[in-house]
């Protein structure tokens, strides 16, 4: 089985669970499995078949009138504009370099919310203040559903039995494979504070909907 992932967490459990998969860190190609964020699944004209991560993008502390959202992520940075829209908000979404500057501008009040993921802090999730499907999906030939939805959730279950070698092997992965520098604490917070379960989802449309309204 074929899975083209993002180096993110949508992939951790597939990193981990990987027996008879043929992993690849892409966002371009043709694979059996498409791991992506739900947004970026939307953009590419990609049908979520399936939701596999909730509650991964969240707003820290609370939602305020200058809102940061690191520039490298864009699902980060279409779902803070809907927010402010859709919500009627007073509030300006403030592009920032990357999470750590982010971080630091809200700890001197330069902004006074955070867009980061769960690993970084846990504020309130996209799914509570937008009502979207979840964080990260899958796109999924449907010759492979069965088989792809018992390793994912087996490999959220080996996280549960074994967080510490679950996360060493995540970094490891990733730094090899994709360039990518993690820490064990990022990968074991993310874990703890999302939520992930493979569950099908039956209709895209209203959400492909906004991201396409948004994306731009």
């Amino acid at each position: 089985m074929k899975v083209l992932a993002a180096p993110g967490p949508v992939s951790y459990p597939v990193i981990v669970n990987n027996k008879g998969i043929e992993l690849s860190f892409a966002k371009e190609g043709n694979a059996d499995v498409v791991l992506d964020s739900t947004v970026s699944l939307a953009k590419r004209g990609l049908k979520i078949h399936y939701v596999t991560v909730k509650g991964l993008m969240t707003v820290y502390p609370t939602v305020g009138r200058k809102i940061g959202v690191p520039k490298m992520l864009t699902a980060a940075n279409v779902l803070a504009r809907a927010l402010v829209d859709i919500k009627k908000l007073n509030a300006e979404v403030i592009v920032i370099d990357d999470i750590q500057k982010i971080m630091e501008s809200l700890k001197k009040s330069e902004i006074d919310s955070a867009v980061v993921p769960s690993g970084v802090a846990k504020g309130i999730t996209f799914e509570e203040l937008l009502g979207i499907p979840g964080s990260c999906g899958a796109h999924i030939k449907p010759q492979f559903r069965d088989q792809f939805v018992s390793l994912y959730n087996e490999g959220v279950d080996m996280f549960k039995q074994d967080p510490e070698g679950f996360a060493t092997k995540v970094v490891n992965t990733v730094r090899e494979l994709a360039k990518v520098n993690i820490t064990k604490e990022f990968v074991i917070n993310v874990m703890k504070n999302s939520t992930f379960k493979v569950e099908e989802l039956p209709d895209d449309e209203e959400f492909v909907k906004l991201v396409r309204k948004y994306a731009n």
